[in-house]
């Protein structure tokens, strides 16, 4: 583990149904470059606050995902994102009306596929109870959330919509 204490949670990220999408929207070039868009926003946010000496925390963005074909033939993906969890606590509210991670989230998935951020506004869904926290040492009293997100990760390795023969990959991780 790179930090001693991570943030972790679950998202899922559907397409439009209404929207005329670009070629790529179908395949894992969307997901490349969602995950490329919110690390960036992530470091901007993050040099921001070193600039204004609130916060010199680094966060690296760890993910895993897992494509997923629906009923209707629309992709769709499930992510776990781990971030250092002393830089960010929880990843916010979705109606919030603060600048937050679900607001990056949006940014994000918007930028990914080419659209407004009202365009994908209820397209990015944090599921209930989906935030975990794990620390490399569990000080007294504190308890390792890790057994019950592996437990809730293993849900992006149901193989039931997983599309296979499609020459696109179904599952991905960060790397290093």
């Amino acid at each position: 583990m790179q930090y001693p204490r991570v943030m972790a949670f679950r998202v899922d990220l559907n397409l439009p149904r209404d929207v005329g999408l670009s070629d790529y929207a179908d395949t894992n070039t969307v997901i490349s470059r969602f995950i490329e868009s919110l690390c960036s926003k992530i470091e901007y946010h993050r040099t921001q606050l070193r600039e204004q000496k609130r916060d010199t925390r680094d966060c690296k963005v760890r993910y895993a995902w897992a494509r997923e074909v629906g009923e209707r033939g629309r992709s769709h993906y499930h992510l776990v994102i781990l971030l250092n969890h002393d830089a960010y606590h929880r990843p916010g509210r979705l109606q919030s009306t603060r600048r937050n991670l679900v607001s990056r989230l949006e940014e994000a998935w918007a930028s990914a596929l080419g659209l407004s951020v009202h365009q994908v506004q209820g397209l990015v869904n944090i599921t209930g109870n989906a935030t975990y926290r794990i620390y490399r040492d569990v000080p007294g009293g504190k308890v390792d959330e890790l057994p019950e997100l592996f437990r809730r990760s293993s849900y992006l390795c149901k193989s039931a919509t997983k599309s296979y023969g499609d020459r696109q990959r179904g599952f991905d991780t960060s790397r290093g």
